[in-house]
Parts: C-alpha cells; sequence; structure tokens
C-alpha cells in the first residue's frame, strides 16, 4: 500500500492519494464485509431486546444512545491501523455519511420496534 499526500502550489496539502494492490483491496473488502455481518447482528440484537422490554423500552436516539456491535479484537485493531494512516485528514464534516448511516440504522430499529415514527 502506498499513501501519498497529494500538494499543489507549494506545500499545500489539498487531498491523499492511495494506492491499493487487488490482495489488499480484497482484505479491505472482506473487513468491511465482517463489519456489515457485525452491524446487522447488533440491529436485531437491539430489536429483540427492545421488543422484550417494550414497556420499559425508549426509541434510541442516533446521537445520545449507544448500540453494542461485537467485533474480533483483529478486526478492531486492522480498522484501527487502516484509518491512523489517514489522520493527517482533519476534516469536521469527513463522516457526515456515516453519521447518517447510522441515524438511518437507529430509525430502523425503532421503526421494527416501535412501528412507522418520524425520522429524527
Amino acid at each position: 500500500m502506498k499513501i501519498n499526500d497529494v500538494k499543489r502550489e507549494c506545500t499545500a496539502v489539498v487531498g491523499i492519494s492511495a494506492e491499493f494492490s487487488n490482495s489488499e483491496i480484497r482484505s479491505i473488502d472482506n473487513l468491511a464485509c465482517k463489519v456489515g455481518e457485525a452491524i446487522n447482528i447488533a440491529v436485531d440484537q437491539q430489536v429483540k431486546l427492545m421488543r422484550e422490554s417494550k414497556g420499559q423500552a425508549h426509541p434510541l436516539k442516533a446521537d445520545e444512545d449507544n448500540v453494542p456491535v461485537v467485533l474480533d479484537l483483529r478486526d478492531v485493531e486492522r480498522i484501527h491501523w487502516f484509518l491512523s494512516l489517514f489522520d493527517n485528514t482533519n476534516s469536521s464534516s469527513i463522516f457526515d455519511e456515516a453519521d447518517k448511516s447510522l441515524e438511518f440504522t437507529v430509525h430502523r430499529i425503532n421503526k421494527d420496534v416501535f412501528g412507522d415514527m418520524p425520522c429524527k
């Protein structure tokens, strides 16, 4: 794997260029599949837990409530290492799409437990 800062006009960093080999792409894809499977399992478990305690459960809020997801330590270490390669990008909006995905997933859990309700 090769990571390079993309520079224009002297030393201004305007982006990151990353090149991956085919085997690295397969490894990243495999890791992404494991994460996706763990998310689906966590959603199913959260729905089941909330249905079992429906009288005490409250709709989840994406910005306040946590839904635990179980990942193997090896996978978490790989994700951490991979993301640390890109840590020189400090953009506050870099995870906006991921946050929207979280809100959609939380809405899906709430809908499965409480039925149709407005998405916040």
